[in-house]
């Protein structure tokens, strides 16, 4: 059976996808992140990592998108995980 966990999308591990339920209103890049695709519902994968960990290369409906840590805090995703 698989469990559904809400986490920052900071948080995906590298080839880790999950489903975007929510960007925070006081996220400072909201407008800017849904004129490029990344909004409520995308499904949103971790594909990248820098040599330092900052920042990460995500894709989100085939555009990939680098955000730092700072830039995707306010960004909440749905992933599945198995018990």
């Amino acid at each position: 059976m698989k469990q559904t966990e809400q986490k920052p999308l900071h948080a995906l591990a590298l080839n880790e996808s999950g489903v975007v339920s929510e960007i925070a209103p006081e996220c400072r890049l909201r407008s800017r992140l849904r004129s490029l695709g990344l909004c409520e519902g995308v499904r949103v994968t971790a594909v990248l990592r820098s040599p330092f960990g900052d920042p990460v290369a995500y894709e989100a409906d085939g555009v990939l998108l680098a955000l730092r840590k700072r830039d995707c805090e306010g960004i909440t995703v749905q992933t599945e995980g198995g018990l």
